[in-house]
C-alpha cells in the first residue's frame, strides 16, 4: 500500500492495525518531506505536530519500520523489514523522504553495509534450531500419544502461512478431530469428517465446546489467543493440557521452546510417530446443511435472521467466498457449510441489507 504523507498515512492507520490484530502482512511505503526541508521548522503543508509523527504511530502497530535517509544501509534496512513481513505475518512500514529518492545505493563494497551479507544472517535468524525443534517434538508426541482425547484448534496463521494441507496430512494421518475459531473458519473444508465445528466458546454449540473444553490435550496450531476465540468461555484453555505453537512462539504445558517456526513443527509432527485414533463424534456442529435439499419459501410466515442464512447456504459452492460483517452478520455466517475450496472473510465493514434484497432471497 503506498500512500502520501499525513493525509494518505494517517488515514490508513486504522486499517494497518487491524493486520496486525488479525496477523496480515502488509506493506506499507508512505513517502515524506525531504531530510534537507526539515532544517529549522519550516511550514509545510499536511505535517502534524513533528517530521516524525507518522513514523512514530506507525511503530506502534507494525512489526518493523524504518525511514529510507541513508543510502550506504538502505539495502540491508529494506532487507530486514521485508524480511519481518514475511516472517511474522505482520504489517511494516517504509517511510522515504522526497529528496532521497534518486539518491543511488552504492555498490557494496567497503563504502556500504553489505547486504548479501545481512540476508545471510536474517535468514539464519530465522531458522528453526533443530536441538530445540527436537525436544519439543519429543514432548509433544508422548503427549499425544498419550492422551485419550485430543483436538486440534486450527488458528488463522494456517491460512496466513499456507498451511492448510499441511493440517490436512496430520489429520488424515491421524485422525484427530479439528475445530476451526471464529478468525479461521473454512481453515479446513466443513465436509471432512475430522471437522466438527468451530470453537466459539460460550457463544459456539453446545457439543462442541464441551467436547474442546474436556479434551485432555489441546493442539493449538497457529491460533491468535483473543477474548473472541477463547475468553468467553467458563472453562478456559488449560495451559497444562496445551500445545501451543504461532509464528512467534512454542510452548508445550508450561515449557517454552525458542526459535521454531509452525511450518517446520507442523512438517515434522506429521512424520512423527502418532498413534491413529478411532475417532467418533456425536452431535457435530449445526451448520445448516441444506445445500442438497429443496428450499422452499414459507408463506405467511415473518422473515428471520435464521430463514435468511438458510436461504444463503444454499448460494455456497464449492468455488463461492463468503464475507461476512461483524455483530450479526458474523454470528449468523458461523453456521454456514464451507465446503472445500470456499473462502470465509471477517471484514469490518458496513453492508446494508434492504428489505427488497431480503424478499428476493426468499422468493428465490
Amino acid at each position: 500500500m503506498c500512500v502520501t504523507y499525513c493525509v494518505g498515512g494517517l488515514k490508513v492507520v486504522n486499517a494497518t492495525a487491524q493486520a496486525f490484530a488479525e496477523k496480515s502482512p502488509l506493506v506499507v511505503i508512505s513517502c515524506a518531506p525531504g531530510i534537507n526541508e526539515r532544517i529549522k521548522n519550516p511550514l509545510l503543508h499536511h505535517k502534524v505536530r513533528d517530521f516524525d509523527t507518522q513514523q512514530r504511530i506507525f511503530e506502534h502497530m507494525t512489526v518493523d519500520s524504518i525511514m529510507v535517509d541513508n543510502p550506504r544501509t538502505a539495502a540491508k534496512d529494506i532487507d530486514r523489514v521485508l524480511s519481518s513481513a514475511i516472517r511474522y505475518k505482520t504489517p511494516v512500514y517504509i517511510e522515504l523522504p522526497r529528496d532521497k529518492v534518486l539518491t543511488p545505493i552504492p555498490i557494496c563494497q567497503e563504502q556500504c553495509v553489505d547486504s548479501s551479507k545481512y540476508s545471510e544472517t536474517a535468514k539464519e535468524e530465522y531458522e528453526t534450531d533443530i536441538d530445540s525443534m527436537q525436544e519439543a517434538l519429543a514432548e509433544a508426541t508422548a503427549m499425544i500419544n498419550s492422551s485419550k482425547q485430543p483436538v486440534i484448534i486450527a488458528g488463522v496463521e494456517i491460512h496466513r502461512l499456507g498451511l492448510q494441507n499441511k493440517l490436512l496430512q496430520l489429520t488424515d494421518k491421524t485422525n484427530i478431530p479439528v475445530v476451526a475459531t471464529v478468525l479461521s473458519k473454512s481453515v479446513i473444508s466443513e465436509d471432512h469428517s475430522s471437522y466438527i465445528g468451530v470453537y466459539e466458546g460460550a457463544m459456539g454449540h453446545r457439543s462442541v465446546r464441551e467436547y474442546v473444553e474436556s479434551s485432555d490435550c489441546l493442539i493449538l496450531l497457529g491460533a491468535l489467543m483473543t477474548d473472541i476465540n477463547f475468553g468467553i468461555t467458563s472453562t478456559p484453555i488449560d495451559q497444562s493440557k496445551s500445545i501451543y505453537v504461532t509464528s512467534e512462539k512454542l510452548s508445550i504445558k508450561h515449557h517454552n521452546f525458542e526459535n521454531v517456526l509452525l511450518q517446520d513443527f507442523l512438517t515434522r509432527l506429521i512424520e512423527a510417530s502418532l498413534t491413529m485414533r478411532d475417532f467418533k463424534f456425536v452431535g457435530k456442529q449445526g451448520n445448516i446443511n441444506n445445500n442438497n435439499k429443496h428450499f422452499s419459501a414459507a408463506r405467511n410466515q415473518k422473515m428471520t435472521a435464521k430463514r435468511l442464512f438458510e436461504r444463503l447456504n444454499f448460494s455456497i459452492t464449492d468455488n463461492v467466498i463468503v464475507i461476512a460483517d461483524i455483530d450479526d452478520s458474523l454470528f449468523g455466517a458461523l453456521d454456514l457449510t464451507i465446503h472445500g475450496q470456499t473462502d470465509f472473510y471477517l471484514l469490518l465493514i458496513i453492508v446494508q441489507w434492504d428489505l427488497l434484497s431480503l424478499l428476493l432471497l426468499e422468493l428465490n
